[in-house]
């Protein structure tokens, strides 16, 4: 049996998404979620490294964690009728992580002006611009999860310090 994912959702015990990975060194099979059979969507194989890497590295991705689940249970529902690539299930999780701390960073209070609103656009294209260069200059290499989750996180970074708003 390879490793598979599910997430279970909309349930009263578990109010966020829960993630259950199906293995036999963890006793957990396809059987036993069955009695949480409608709410519960399987992880098609191409997410099962960024879903390894929200398992194995808890300390970067805690922060993130329901961003990533709620971006994959989002590529889950979007995907039924196309076929993506690992690579644009990274980008999609990536982005949407970018998003998160955009707005993170630039909630310091609760009214949302234009000018945030601007300097949020700003910052978001910067950091996108910056990753999409970085990704087609180095094509080449190979580049984990949890790679391009700290290097985008730096280029984030970069784009908040240099941004003139």
């Amino acid at each position: 049996m390879s490793r598979a994912f599910a997430l279970i959702t909309n349930l009263k015990q578990f109010p966020e998404l829960f993630l259950v990975k199906i293995s036999r060194c963890r006793m957990t099979t396809r059987r036993q979620l069955q009695f949480y059979e409608p709410n519960v969507p399987y992880c098609p194989g191409l997410v099962n490294s960024i879903l390894e890497a929200v398992l194995k590295r808890k300390a970067l991705c805690r922060p993130y964690s329901k961003i990533i689940k709620e971006a994959i249970l989002a590529l889950i529902k979007e995907e039924e009728g196309t076929i993506i690539t690992e690579g644009e299930a990274v980008q999609f999780v990536i982005e949407s992580i970018i998003e998160f701390e955009v707005f993170r960073l630039l909630l310091a209070d609760e009214r949302d002006t234009r000018g945030k609103s601007k300097c949020r656009k700003k910052i978001r294209d910067t950091a996108l611009a910056m990753r999409k260069k970085r990704m087609s200059d180095e094509h080449h290499l190979p580049c984990s999860f949890v790679d391009d989750l700290l290097r985008t996180k730096n280029e984030l970074l970069y784009a908040v310090l240099n941004c003139k708003c």
